[in-house]
């Protein structure tokens, strides 16, 4: 960041920070996952090149558009969650993984959480979650530059990415409670 240091008319100091137009900041608010804040660039340690480039698309409302061709978990039971491959939007401001129903209910069978109508959210309880941290399972994510192409690469996510939790303030949740950030999408898109 540069500071830059000029004086107006009666004397007195007046700062100006010129603005930072490329930032990433990654792990805040996981337990036992280190954080990272990086100012423009990207943080080299953390960067694994796979060799796929991806674009972004000519419509701006959705710009970043990946195919996720498989999502598998590791560690609690072994099985794909994603029927067949989809093309997702991807929306850094949006905490939420929405999936089409099929995909859905195959995370409910997996994990054994449930589907809680009232808050259309997936609760964890705490049996659920205890074994969950005991068992270290992780969701790998076959990423793609489409559904078809056989490039892919894999983004591992710790259990520890999705035991998120819920306060008393949202609503129709009465205690805190756990949840993983999954949304069921109207349809395959």
């Amino acid at each position: 960041m540069v500071i830059l240091l000029a004086r107006d008319i009666v004397g007195l100091a007046v700062f100006s920070a010129a603005v930072i137009i490329d930032f990433s900041l990654t792990g805040i608010g996981l337990k036992q996952v280190p954080a990272s804040l990086t100012l423009g660039g990207y943080d080299a340690s953390r960067f694994e090149s796979s060799g796929i480039s991806f674009s972004f698309a000519g419509d701006n409302s959705r710009d970043l558009v990946v195919g996720i061709r498989s999502i598998s978990i590791q560690g609690f039971t072994s099985s794909n969650l994603l029927p067949e491959p989809i093309l997702s939007f991807v929306d850094a401001t949006v905490s939420h993984i929405w999936l089409p129903l099929e995909a859905c209910l195959a995370f409910e069978k997996a994990f054994g959480i449930q589907f809680d109508v009232a808050s259309d959210l997936y609760l964890v309880n705490e049996t659920i979650h205890q074994a969950l941290l005991a068992e270290n399972a992780t969701l790998v994510f076959a990423i793609g530059t489409d559904t078809v192409s056989p490039d892919v690469v894999n983004v591992t996510f710790p259990y520890a990415s999705f035991d998120l939790q819920l306060t008393d303030d949202y609503p129709n949740i009465r205690n805190a409670t756990r949840y993983i950030p999954l949304r069921r999408a109207a349809n395959n898109t």
